[in-house]
């Protein structure tokens, strides 16, 4: 039967981020509803046209983003991922619950271990940034390698025995995974055909010239301190 792989994918991807980010049970699989997952996808569905202009401007121009108050996250999906943060914050903070986990690792961080208050915004700063790069890109990823391990059997093949060998009284343990090199290499050959991200960002710290792109090109392009330089990661790719 024919299902959608994106779909599944960042279900997956959302009950690991809420588990090993939050101490969250997601229940992405066993409740379609799930308010994670549902506030999870609606965050990087770009299907709309405002959700697309959001997207590209708080992206590329930020400062325009800012003068339009178009912020990158929805404003009822900010105030619910706040809310969220808040009780988790409130939980660790108390004893009530105890684990060890990026929150808490963040939040001892922040706090130097409990000896100083922590700004809820840094909390929820930190804990988007991960939520943003351990879902969306990780369910691209796994939905591409999935794609390309259907379209080439031989491939999938490969992998598939290569997971039978590794599997203990039919468990796969952390120990086994460590030892899926082909199934690395396909993960990482894919991720060279297809990029997790349209574009690599990254801010000027210090003032640098060009070099020249051809050997009669007299004039120089010089990058000042602060300014942001957008790489189309599809191009990295493909001179590489």
């Amino acid at each position: 039967p024919d299902f959608e792989v994106k779909e599944v994918c960042g279900r997956y991807t959302i009950d690991s981020v809420a588990s090993c980010a939050f101490g969250i049970d997601a229940e992405s699989f066993s409740n379609p509803d799930a308010e994670f997952a549902r506030m999870g996808f609606e965050l990087f569905n770009a299907d709309s046209a405002i959700a697309w202009l959001r997207a590209m401007l708080a992206l590329f121009a930020p400062k325009v983003a800012s003068l339009l108050k178009l912020a990158f996250i929805p404003k009822h999906i900010d105030c619910w991922f706040r809310s969220l943060i808040e009780n988790v914050t409130n939980l660790r903070r108390d004893g009530k619950v105890q684990r060890r986990d990026l929150f808490q690792a963040i939040y001892d961080t922040l706090s130097q271990n409990g000896t100083v208050p922590v700004k809820s915004n840094e909390l929820i700063g930190h804990s988007v940034t991960f939520l943003t790069e351990g879902f969306e890109t990780s369910g691209t990823l796994m939905s591409y390698v999935l794609f390309e391990l259907a379209t080439n059997r031989e491939v999938q093949d490969r992998v598939l025995e290569e997971l039978d060998s590794a599997l203990e009284d039919g468990q796969l343990t952390d120990e086994a995974v460590q030892k899926l090199v082909y199934l690395e290499r396909a993960m990482y050959e894919t991720l060279r055909l297809h990029a997790a991200t349209l574009t690599l960002t990254k801010v000027c710290t210090k003032e640098y010239e060009l070099p020249a792109q051809y050997p009669t090109d007299r004039k120089r392009v010089r990058i000042q301190p602060g300014t942001a330089v957008i790489i189309p990661a599809r191009h990295v790719r493909n001179a590489t």
